[in-house]
């Protein structure tokens, strides 16, 4: 812009005043044109750049006069200079900031890359650790599938185990059914080796009284069976079995009166009717002739074994000491109750010693029951039910003071092994008893 013309728009404004600060501002940018650039001092001028220094000059003229006309009312009072010096100087303090921040931030990018290294050797070693687990849950989770299929095997073989028992139960129960106590079923015959002296015929009536009769082994198997059955009782005595020739010498017969058959078992020079006087037969205890048959003096005192036919007990019954018991729920009457006894072949419970008084406490409890007891023909006379009388044992319950005979009570109850004399035609529970039956 020439002078006329920036006169002329001069001279379009008003005159301004001039404040120090701006007097100032163009004293400083003066003596900046003035002073020489030490840098370049030394530096033979280049012809070739004059022009170009030329027009650059001016151009930082134009900006400057620019700056000095919009600047021209700012107060710089506080720090005059300081915008000038920070303009002239900003590619040098942008570079120096630069340097700062760089030299600033360099540890704390170094101090981040350390730390997330850091985390990445924890994550690494987390995820690790995380396989780790879920490979063993994994496996617990096989190892769970394998316990509930062994969990539902061993519920299997506890089913199993279960019926086997109940079946073991029954059969043990049919045992003890159909075999007197102490006695061994074999082929359908129930034996019982007894460790007790006596002669032919004093044993010959305890098998009768037990009833039965001395074992009769009429073959092989059953002869093995009883040598074994009296060896685990007593190996080294004899047992009388029964055959004899006592009615006549030489003709041997079993003590159901059938002769022998076909099969027997003689030792060696058996029988020999020794002294004129051996007329009935044992399993010997000759080391010689052992555990074979041998003709002995009926008088002689030795062991013998018993046979007799299996017997059972009606259903709902319970056997001990050769009888069959039921404990029955429903109350009845003393004549009612008889009456249901008497359909099962029996008859009311008759304790008739301390011991079959007693074992029924298992079965009974601690509930009342009626017994086959009464005084009904004679008051204070007690009979059982079969008429025989009160013998020598009785339980009555002495602290109560009975009998009584408190309002005509002439039946008798039965409470934990305790009698009672109560009105007959009180309702209570009762026990049967029956004879089991042979098979």
């Amino acid at each position: 812009m020439s002078e006329e013309e920036q006169q002329s728009q001069d001279g379009d404004k008003p005159d301004l005043p001039q404040d120090q600060s701006q007097t100032d501002y163009q004293a400083r940018a003066e003596d900046d044109e003035n002073t020489p650039d030490v840098t370049y001092a030394n530096i033979p001028a280049d012809p070739s750049m004059d022009q170009p220094e030329t027009d650059h000059q001016a151009r930082v003229n134009d900006v400057r006069n620019t700056l000095n006309a919009k600047n021209a009312g700012i107060p710089d009072r506080a720090y005059p200079g300081v915008c000038s010096f920070l303009y002239a100087h900003r590619s040098c303090l942008a570079a120096g900031i630069a340097v700062l921040l760089s030299l600033g931030l360099a540890p704390l990018t170094f101090s981040n890359k350390e730390e997330i290294s850091q985390l990445s050797t924890t994550i690494k070693s987390a995820q690790g650790h995380i396989n780790q687990l879920t490979n063993a849950v994994d496996a617990l989770k096989r190892d769970q599938d394998n316990m509930r299929q062994l969990s539902t095997t061993v519920d299997a073989f506890k089913r199993d185990l279960d019926n086997e028992r109940t079946r073991t139960a029954a059969l043990e129960q049919r045992l003890h059914e159909i075999g007197k106590e102490g006695y061994t079923l074999w082929r359908g015959i129930c034996y019982k080796a007894f460790n007790s002296r006596k002669n032919f015929n004093g044993a010959a009536a305890a098998c009768r009284e037990d009833g039965g009769t001395l074992a009769m082994p009429r073959d092989a198997e059953t002869n093995a069976f009883l040598v074994s059955l009296y060896n685990s009782v007593h190996s080294d005595r004899a047992f009388w079995i029964g055959l004899h020739d006592q009615r006549e010498e030489g003709r041997f017969e079993w003590v159901d009166g059938s002769a022998l058959g076909p099969y027997n078992s003689w030792g060696m020079g058996e029988p020999n009717d020794s002294g004129d006087g051996e007329d009935c037969v044992s399993y010997s205890e000759v080391e010689s002739t052992e555990n074979m048959w041998n003709d002995f003096d009926c008088n002689g005192l030795i062991n013998f074994i018993c046979q007799t036919a299996p017997v059972s007990c009606p259903l709902g019954y319970w056997k001990w000491r050769g009888t069959c018991y039921s404990v029955v729920n429903d109350k009845k009457s003393f004549s009612n109750a008889t009456t249901t006894c008497r359909k099962d072949g029996g008859t009311l419970f008759m304790p008739k010693d301390a011991e079959t008084n007693a074992i029924l406490i298992s079965l009974a409890g601690k509930q009342s029951h009626w017994i086959g007891l009464h005084d009904q023909r004679e008051e204070g006379h007690f009979e059982w039910l079969d008429g025989s009388a009160l013998g020598a044992f009785n339980s009555w319950d002495r602290d109560s003071n009975e009998p009584d005979n408190i309002r005509n009570q002439d039946c008798v109850r039965w409470k934990v092994a305790k009698w009672h004399d109560r009105a007959c035609n009180e309702l209570k529970r009762f026990i049967c008893q029956v004879v089991p039956k042979q098979t």
